[in-house]
């Protein structure tokens, strides 16, 4: 029987191949064959009822991606850009003038086609991927979790939803009142389009009013549809996107970032816009326009014009959260919303923002120029003020100065002491497996000037910790299969090796080392006393999950012990295999052993533990959901803890690179952004309100904030590929700016 059935399945692939070889022979480029398709009576009729809408993805039942538009012409301009809450891979839709587009924030929008302005959204509980569908007054979409939907077209009331076996890979088919999903990995799904009542399944293939269509592992197209759209997509570098077609010229989308538009008679490229984001989208012709998406997490609307440099309000900010709500007037009630935006909205401020914007965001505002030249009001705590300064965007209400940093060339992880006087940093670094390694070791002042050589070693830890006074450092090198603990003075002297064991940790007054040694039952906890050469474990904790010791192999690094400011308490991080039950620990020691207190998290690794100074509150970094498997909410998750009996958390998702300031109330932390185009954000979490404050937005790629005392913190960032014009002149790996702030 199996044998039957791969014997079935080989011949369906074989058939389509050769359907597909017959429809490539007979296409040619010439522009007829391109605006003139065959269509059968029966096809036509799931064209849109108005021509100049385009109700279903590449326009009509046989995706020929053709529109009647006779107004579209390049060169083309920006009409409106719409920012949604993720990047934008859906294609959108047009109906009555309204714009149906889905987002990977887990909602479908739907926008008004003419100028910018949103009607409504609909929440679900995945991304939403694929392009809608208009049918019979319904618009009908799929999410990534695993559900069908239909909405009314005009108000965004759920009609009905229906829960499917697997992912949906491409868009729905509406015809003959009946909706089509393909599913992974075969199976196509047949409800009634009114109820949503299942009426029937296929496998691989079936065929809709004469035209054959074939699922392949979710993807569900006409079998000569991939065929036709392959020419265009040559066209151009890596491209996912489907061409459009009016009036003489196809548009089509690409990876590097642009949308295209071609000549159809001689392919000659004659038009392209540069947006923030890949554009897997595929564009839609509708009433004059054409719309696309695009990662950077906005929805392009395009007119016929040249594009003109866009005058910049002398005072503008940006929206930190999703789903911001605009008010008509400085008031929150429901009669006065205007509008919803969604964070990196960047929108013009108009006077003055009323009350203490920081010491009582709740009750100030910004009143903001929207798009559509409508007034309104946004709340304090959901919008900063910002200004442009090198390649940052700061909030400027905050970041008074700042100052660009000639960091080292070839540092590639720098520790800033604690008193920020100086820097370690590892140099030389290969990647000649797929663990990181350096070779050298250097400290320079904290500008990164007076750059010295302290020692070679094959350095596979790249943390560096230092004593309080900035005084010593300690660090990890590899010697063949042992691994050792080093210690030596920032001006170079006193460099000698202190112990055998993993992850050391200098204690503030720099006379301990907290470090680590395992095997493959057991990871134990060692204290080395400097003065008194002397060294005792303190704790052990036994291997009870599946990982192993053999696993990590001899090059993974572990996280060293976290010491409390007065230098009684250490936090240990305990990975995932340490346990049964799939949970990583943070676990609060006694200098004695003793536990004192077990912060136990869903996640398989634990990163970038510490103390705030104050001893009272504790902040670490998750990593890896404890199954294996990439999920959204659980990778690199920022955690906030306070210690005593009264326990508070918070969590934020897409974050790294801990720094607490001096005085212990905040916490600076950054954040990698869902979409391209804008990368990373700097927060700093204030503990004292519990509440953030977004300090900095950037497209490079942020790694980390650094609090070098209570009035300024260092932003590193990885330096682009660019080569440098002087050939003579290596360019820097990290690059970095001191930010002067202002906070209570």
């Amino acid at each position: 029987m199996r044998l039957l059935k791969f014997s079935l399945f080989i011949f369906l692939v074989f058939l389509v191949a050769c359907e597909k070889d017959k429809i490539s022979e007979k296409q040619t480029d010439n522009q007829s064959n391109l605006s003139s398709p065959s269509l059968s009576d029966a096809n036509s009729q799931q064209k849109p009822k108005n021509p100049n809408d385009w109700q279903m993805f590449m326009y009509d039942l046989a995706y020929k991606g053709i529109s009647p538009d006779k107004v579209l012409k390049p060169p083309l301009k920006v009409a409106w850009k719409y920012k949604t809450g993720g990047a934008v891979n859906s294609s959108p839709v047009v109906y009555n003038n309204t714009v149906y587009v889905g987002s990977d924030d887990q909602r479908l929008y739907a926008l008004n086609a003419d100028k910018w302005g949103l009607k409504w959204t609909f929440d679900t509980g995945g991304k939403v991927t694929n392009a809608p569908t208009v049918y019979m007054g319904n618009v009908y979409f799929s999410s990534r979790d695993l559900k069908v939907y239909a909405l009314d077209a005009t108000t965004g009331t759920k009609k009905w939803e229906v829960q499917v076996d697997g992912w949906v890979n491409s868009p729905l088919v509406a015809f003959n009142n009946k909706i089509y999903v393909g599913c992974y990995e075969n199976k196509i799904y047949i409800f009634n389009a009114m109820t949503g009542k299942k009426e029937g399944d296929e496998r691989e293939r079936i065929n809709i009013s004469g035209i054959e269509f074939a699922c392949v592992k979710g993807e569900f197209y006409p079998i000569d549809a991939h065929n036709r759209a392959s020419g265009w997509k040559n066209s151009v570098q890596r491209s996912e996107s489907w061409p459009a077609i009016a009036n003489g010229f196809a548009y089509i989308g690409s990876r590097d970032k642009r949308i295209y538009a071609f000549d159809t008679k001689t392919r000659r490229q004659v038009w392209f816009y540069e947006t923030d984001g890949w554009i897997d989208s595929s564009p839609a012709i509708a009433g004059g326009k054409l719309f696309v998406g695009s990662r950077d997490g906005y929805v392009y609307a395009f007119e016929n014009g040249n594009e003109t440099q866009i005058t910049k309000s002398s005072s503008e900010g940006i929206v930190t959260q999703d789903k911001t709500i605009v008010y008509k007037e400085p008031k929150r009630s429901s009669d006065t919303r205007l509008t919803i935006v969604n964070e990196g909205t960047i929108l013009p401020i108009l006077g003055k923002s009323t009350g203490s914007w920081y010491l009582d965001p709740s009750s100030s505002w910004f009143k903001v120029k929207l798009p559509n030249d409508q007034i309104g009001w946004i709340e304090a705590e959901n919008f900063v003020r910002t200004k442009q300064n090198d390649e940052l965007t700061i909030n400027s209400s905050i970041v008074k100065n700042v100052t660009r940093l000639n960091l080292p060339n070839e540092a590639e992880t720098i520790s800033w002491s604690p008193n920020g006087l100086n820097m370690a940093y590892f140099a030389n670094v290969t990647y000649s497996n797929i663990y990181w390694m350096a070779q050298s070791l250097w400290v320079a002042s904290g500008e990164g000037k007076d750059q010295r050589w302290i020692s070679d070693g094959a350095f596979f830890n790249p943390i560096i910790t230092w004593s309080d006074n900035g005084e010593w450092l300690a660090f990890e090198n590899l010697n063949k299969t042992e691994r050792q603990i080093w210690v030596v003075k920032y001006i170079g002297s006193g460099l000698k090796k202190v112990a055998i064991g993993e992850a050391p940790s200098l204690s503030p007054k720099g006379d301990m080392i907290a470090f680590l040694r395992r095997d493959s039952k057991t990871t134990s906890v060692w204290i080395k006393d400097l003065d008194k050469n002397t060294e005792r474990k303190i704790a052990e904790f036994r291997t009870k999950g599946q990982e192993s010791y053999v696993a990590y192999g001899y090059n993974a690094s572990l996280v060293p012990p976290a010491w409390s400011k007065d230098g009684l308490f250490l936090a240990i991080a305990l990975d995932g295999y340490h346990y049964d039950d799939r949970y990583t620990r943070v676990v609060i020691l006694k200098l004695t052993g003793e536990v004192v207190r077990e912060l136990a998290v869903r996640a398989w690794k634990t990163r970038n533990i510490s103390f705030s100074p104050d001893k009272k509150k504790i902040a670490y970094m998750t990593q890896e959901h404890s199954e294996k498997r990439a999920d959204d909410l659980l990778d690199r998750q920022v955690h906030i803890s306070t210690i005593d009996s009264e326990e508070r958390r918070e969590t934020f998702k897409h974050c790294q690179g801990l720094s607490w300031s001096p005085n212990g109330r905040y916490l600076a932390y950054v954040e990698d952004l869902d979409t391209m185009g804008f990368k990373r954000k700097v927060w700093v979490f204030d503990t004292g309100k519990w509440q953030k404050i977004q300090l900095v937005t950037s497209k490079m790629s942020i790694e980390k904030a650094v609090w070098t005392d209570n009035n300024a913190i260092t932003v590193l960032a990885q330096a682009t590929s660019q080569k440098s014009s002087e050939p003579s002149k290596k360019l820097a790996k990290i690059n970095g700016w001191k930010l002067s702030i202002s906070l209570p």
